[in-house]
C-alpha cells in the first residue's frame, strides 16, 4: 500500500512539475516571438489551468503584413491546449475585430469564432482550422457579411496541403454588386462558396516565418451558387520559371446565358463579338439544356476563354 501511494505521489510530482515547466516555457517563448517579430504584437497573460489544461490570453493582440496593407487586431485572444497536447491549440474569437484588407481598415462582428491549430515537432504547421456561426462587417468592407463559414487546412505530406472552405449567404454590398454585376442581373447574397482543393508549397508550412511561395494547386472542386449563376471549376494551377501561374481549368455552367451577360455587362466581350461568343456557347450547350463545359487557360495569371482575357489574377 505503502509503495502504491509512493508511486502516485512520485507521478503526481513528476506530473505537476512538467506543468510548471511547459507553463513558464510557453510564457517565455510566447511572449519572446511577440516581442522579436515585426508582424505580431500583444501581451500574453500568464499561463494557468493546472494540471489538465494549459490556458491563457493575449490581451491586444495584433497581426501585420510585411507591406501594412493587411492585419487582424482585437481586445483579446484565448488559447487553450490539454497538458497531454500541448501542440494542438483552440483559440476562441472575441465578438468584435478589427480587419484590414487594402489599407481599408473595417469592423468584424462574429458570432462564434473558433479556431483550432495542430504543430509539428519541429513548429511546422500540421492543421488549421477556422469555425464562424455568422459574421458582419462595417461599411468599408466589400461585403456586409456572411452566414456560416468554414475553413481548413491539413498536412498531407511535406509540403503537401488539403484546403477546404465553404461560406454560405454572402452578402455583397451594392457597390460591390455594381462592379462585379453592373447590369444587375445578379442579387447580392451568394447562397452557396465552397471551394476544395490540394496545394503544393516549397516547403512545410513554418508557424513563427513567412510561408513559402505556393508552387501548385489542384482545385478538386470549386462551386458557386449566386442566383442564375451555378458554375463549378476543377483544374490544375502551377508556378512558372517567371514566379507567375499557369494552368488549366474545367469551368461548367449550368446554364451559359447568365455568364454570357455577365461578361458582356462587364465590357469583357466587346459588343462585336457578344453574339459570335453567344452562338459558340449555345452551340456547346448538352442537348435539349443550357449547361456548357469550358476550358480556362491560366498563362502568367490571365485566366482566358480561347481568345478572350476574362481575368487578371492578383498573385498570390
Amino acid at each position: 500500500m505503502r509503495l502504491l501511494l509512493l508511486m502516485i505521489l512520485t507521478a503526481a510530482l513528476l506530473f505537476g512539475g512538467y506543468w510548471v515547466f511547459a507553463a513558464q516555457m510557453i510564457e517565455r517563448q510566447g511572449s519572446a516571438i511577440m516581442n522579436n517579430s515585426t508582424q505580431l504584437d500583444g501581451r500574453l497573460q500568464p499561463v494557468t489551468g493546472f494540471p489538465l489544461n494549459f490556458r491563457t490570453t493575449i490581451e491586444a493582440p495584433v497581426w501585420r503584413s510585411h507591406d501594412g496593407l493587411s492585419g487582424w487586431a482585437a481586445s483579446e485572444l484565448a488559447l487553450a491546449s490539454a497538458s497531454h497536447q500541448p501542440n494542438r491549440i483552440s483559440a476562441t474569437f472575441p465578438a468584435s475585430q478589427t480587419l484590414r484588407l487594402g489599407g481599408i481598415d473595417m469592423v468584424l462582428e462574429a458570432r462564434d469564432m473558433r479556431g483550432a491549430l495542430a504543430l509539428g515537432a519541429d513548429q511546422s504547421l500540421r492543421a488549421a482550422d477556422l469555425q464562424v456561426a455568422r459574421s458582419d462587417l462595417g461599411p468599408a468592407a466589400p461585403v456586409t457579411g456572411m452566414g456560416r463559414t468554414a475553413l481548413a487546412l491539413h498536412q498531407i505530406d511535406g509540403p503537401r496541403y488539403a484546403f477546404d472552405a465553404q461560406t454560405q449567404d454572402l452578402r455583397l454590398t451594392p457597390e460591390t454588386l455594381a462592379l462585379v454585376s453592373p447590369d444587375a442581373s445578379l442579387p447580392e447574397h451568394m447562397d452557396h462558396l465552397t471551394l476544395r482543393a490540394e496545394a503544393e508549397f516549397a516547403r512545410p508550412l513554418p508557424v513563427q516565418m513567412p510561408w513559402p511561395e505556393l508552387q501548385a494547386l489542384d482545385v478538386i472542386d470549386a462551386r458557386l451558387d449566386w442566383g442564375a449563376l451555378q458554375a463549378s471549376m476543377t483544374g490544375r494551377l502551377t508556378r512558372n520559371a517567371t514566379g507567375m501561374m499557369d494552368g488549366q481549368i474545367q469551368l461548367v455552367l449550368q446554364d451559359w446565358r447568365p455568364f454570357h451577360a455577365l461578361l458582356i455587362a462587364n465590357g469583357i466581350l466587346p459588343p462585336d463579338a457578344a453574339m459570335l461568343a453567344g452562338m459558340f456557347l449555345a452551340g456547346q450547350a448538352a442537348p435539349g439544356t443550357h449547361a456548357v463545359t469550358l476550358p480556362l487557360d491560366l498563362r502568367d495569371q490571365v485566366l482566358s476563354l480561347g481568345p478572350f482575357a476574362l481575368a487578371q489574377l492578383p498573385r498570390f
